[in-house]
């Protein structure tokens, strides 16, 4: 009787643990269906927030610029405001695109000008951002970050030492005293002794 009783509460104990095995796993797969029903937040959408913003009110806020710019064809500030914040986030193809908008409503404009000649940089497409430097220099010939920016595409994206230098001569003459000269000049030594 004993080897009866013995076994009856073995097995009592195996169902009972099954049983709450069971009760467990229906619990999280409850869990689980429930948070699949709530909008998932990705490390990407937190990383593109400003701080102090959620994911959810930086999408409501582009969301609005996107209506004002599709609302008013003359909106500059919605424009330049979309292409800045794509310009912050990395998505340098619609930045573009929106930079472009701006440039149509303020042609002149060499802080445009030299922020699309970046996003073409970052877009593989070197000739197209010295082409834009240019066009922002001739605008305003002491434009300091197309100086900048035409030293580093010829360095960087062109491999070009000879350019990168001259430009780099172009960035001393407007801006003698400028720390950024050195670091650039460095960089160019730097390269120079690699090759």
């Amino acid at each position: 009787m004993k080897k009866d009783a013995l076994l009856f509460l073995f097995a009592g104990f195996i169902l009972g643990s099954l049983a709450t095995f069971v009760v467990m796993k229906g619990l999280e797969e409850g869990k689980s269906a429930s948070a699949a029903a709530e909008p998932v937040v990705t490390p990407t959408d937190k990383e593109t927030a400003p701080a102090g913003m959620t994911p959810e009110q930086h999408s409501s806020i582009l969301a609005q610029y996107m209506k004002q710019a599709k609302d008013d064809p003359k909106d500059f500030r919605s424009r330049l405001t979309l292409a800045n914040i794509f310009y912050e986030r990395g998505k340098f193809s619609e930045a573009r695109a929106w930079y472009e908008e701006s440039l149509k409503l303020d042609p002149g404009n060499t802080d445009i000008i030299v922020d699309l000649g970046v996003c073409y940089r970052e877009l593989k497409d070197p000739a197209r951002a010295m082409a834009l430097f240019d066009e922002a220099l001739k605008v305003d010939p002491k434009k300091k970050q197309a100086l900048y920016n035409k030293v580093v595409v010829a360095l960087f994206d062109q491999k070009d030492m000879g350019a990168a230098k001259k430009f780099l001569g172009e960035y001393e003459k407007a801006y003698p005293d400028d720390p950024m000269s050195e670091q650039v000049k460095e960089q160019i030594e730097k390269a120079g002794a690699g090759k």
